[in-house]
């Protein structure tokens, strides 16, 4: 998922890269239920767009909706106190969601609809008053219960923000509609009349609703008693991450609203916000291509380009801006400079919990740009992320990672969440946009020096990072010292592959050679080790370093080995963050 390209002249000069995006919600924004404040949907999709978050989110509103059940100083999304503060953040994209919240706000079924087109009209035309060269994108409202998907209300408020948007101008005027449920795509008003029969016949562009979502089929169709989850089917899913017809609690097992949907029937729970939250960012994406693809409204703005953005190659594909992104584009990175590196698979408390997607991401949201991933393979060649040839479930119980399949090792629970995949975690965000240190755990000691198995496994190992990641642009393998065959096999078998050396001491680095394209110097690491370090003409990393105390005594020995512009990095974030911070050496 990418900001698309060819949006050149789209967004202001207001701010240096990475652009502002404002949000303006609901409690899907604001927070609901145990949903963390830093995985709501905004600040979700935020980290996969690699954009600042400007937000103004508050729960219950809407359109028409006050929210004042909630927070008696609560208004609506066209109100003059929310509209003035997210005009304050001159925002490069402003992106509207929502809300479920104005489905029964207008009770009396003939008006409901055109109260909240009207409403819809006269909010996004207000915004744009105070913004005139920013583009909006109207997303929603959001994908809720099953039950909502036939309700009248819900599917007349959809339509009713669509049409709004439709009349405001719609992409040639700057303003884009994306719908994550799908009832916009028919003409309807009573959901009922869409409903899935296993027994009719279809023609291209219909939309029918079953087992709790909306489906598009594209080409003439009769299921003879199929339906339009078939793999074989000619459809595609308009409702965008929740299916099945239950909810945490009422779980019916029959597709994700078992786990996705909280108990209370509307608000997703930890998991739906982050995945609600990463097609919230594929909608904006999608959005923001609508009003490229017409360069009516934007063409003659007096803003000049920025270069946030590419052109868009051949076949519609999406590109990032550069450094930008779950996988970034950037061909080379420097490996010279100061680089933080630090471990993922450590709780913020320094006690290891296994590699889990939380972890990442507190270790992602501290400082620093450069992620040390240590890596095992399971039976099928999936690439899993953990610190141990064994997962450790949250019960206990250890698990053999190269003795079973990716789908039996990502349904274990460990302590800090479930096991993950390195392509899982680059696709989640869970990374960000950093430099990513990936080491074959097995292979990195020289295990593979006098062992044909690992030696196979490596290579196969590999091949998996670059089908996950689609090549090695922001990878790094991580080596030690003795791994002399394994990084002569990697320069053999993947040349565009960097290898860093991992060294504690000087006998390390005289047995380490001369084959690797950056070092990593040890927290241990003496005054003479970083001196001759130096002398080699290779770029220096430091890290991980694992306590405060000795965040001082790595940039001393660094220094007095006449090291001056290196790196650092360490093990656990939360108690040597401050440290880091206080030194200017180890800025991000």
């Amino acid at each position: 998922m990418t900001l698309d390209p060819g949006l050149n002249g789209l967004v202001s000069k207001e701010h240096p890269s990475p652009p502002v995006f404002a949000f303006l919600g609901d409690s899907l924004m604001g927070g609901s239920g145990d949903v963390p404040t830093d995985l709501t949907i905004d600040r979700v999709a935020a980290r996969a767009l690699g954009v600042i978050d400007c937000k103004s989110a508050q729960g219950g509103t809407g359109w028409l909706a006050n929210g004042q059940d909630n927070n008696k100083d609560f208004q609506p999304y066209g109100h003059e106190s929310r509209v003035n503060a997210l005009v304050a953040c001159t925002p490069d994209v402003l992106v509207i969601v929502g809300s479920l919240n104005d489905d029964e706000w207008d009770k009396n079924a003939a008006t409901r609809y055109g109260t909240i087109k009207s409403k819809v009209y006269d909010t996004i035309r207000t915004y744009r008053s105070k913004l005139p060269r920013t583009p909006i994108v109207v997303v929603g409202p959001e994908p809720s219960s099953s039950y909502r998907l036939a309700n009248a209300s819900h599917c007349d408020n959809i339509r009713a923000v669509r049409d709004a948007v439709r009349e405001a101008g719609g992409p040639a005027k700057g303003y884009a509609f994306v719908d994550w449920v799908g009832a916009s795509y028919g003409s309807w008003s009573d959901g009922s009349k869409v409903a899935f029969n296993a027994s009719g016949s279809y023609s291209a562009g219909d939309v029918v609703l079953y087992n709790g979502a909306y489906w598009r089929v594209d080409e003439p169709w009769r299921p003879n008693g199929g339906t339009p989850a078939d793999p074989s089917a000619p459809t595609y899913r308009l409702t965008a991450v929740m299916t099945g017809t239950g909810q945490v609690g009422q779980e019916k097992h029959d597709g994700t609203r078992d786990l996705l949907l909280s108990a209370d029937g509307t608000h997703p729970t930890n998991a739906g916000s982050e995945a609600l939250g990463l097609a919230l960012a594929e909608c904006i994406v999608t959005g923001l291509a609508r009003i490229a693809g017409d360069s009516t409204w934007w063409a003659d703005k007096p803003a000049a380009p920025r270069g946030l953005l590419a052109d868009r190659p051949a076949g519609g594909a999406i590109i990032w801006p550069e450094g930008r992104g779950p996988q970034s584009t950037v061909k080379t990175w420097p490996l010279t400079g100061r680089l933080g590196v630090w471990g993922g698979g450590g709780a913020l408390t320094g006690t290891p919990e296994g590699i889990t997607l939380n972890s990442l991401r507190a270790a992602t949201a501290t400082a620093g740009n450069a992620l040390h991933l240590p890596c095992y393979i399971s039976n099928d060649g999936a690439v899993i992320l953990s610190s141990s040839w064994q997962i450790t479930g949250a019960d206990g119980n250890k698990t053999a990672i190269y003795n079973h399949s990716k789908a039996e090792l990502t349904a274990i629970n460990q302590a800090g969440g479930p096991v993950t995949t390195l392509g899982a975690a680059v696709a989640a965000g869970a990374v960000g946009n950093d430099l990513l240190l990936v080491e074959f755990a097995p292979g990195s000691n020289n295990q593979g020096a006098t062992n044909p198995t690992i030696q196979g496994l490596e290579k196969t190992f590999w091949e998996g990072v670059a089908a996950e990641l689609g090549g090695f642009d922001r990878v790094v393998a991580c080596t030690w010292a003795a791994s002399t065959e394994e990084r002569a096999r990697l320069r053999q078998q993947f040349p565009g592959l960097r290898i860093c050396c991992s060294i504690s001491n000087n006998e390390e680095l005289n047995k380490a050679g001369t084959d690797y394209d950056v070092i990593l110097l040890a927290e241990g690491a003496e005054v003479g080790t970083w001196g001759n370090a130096s002398d080699t003409g290779k770029p220096l990393w430091a890290g991980p370093v694992s306590q405060p105390a000795n965040v001082a005594k790595v940039f001393t020995n660094a220094t007095n080995g006449g090291v001056e512009d290196f790196a650092g990095g360490w093990g656990y974030a939360e108690p040597v963050l401050d440290e880091f911070n206080n030194l200017k050496h180890w800025t991000k």
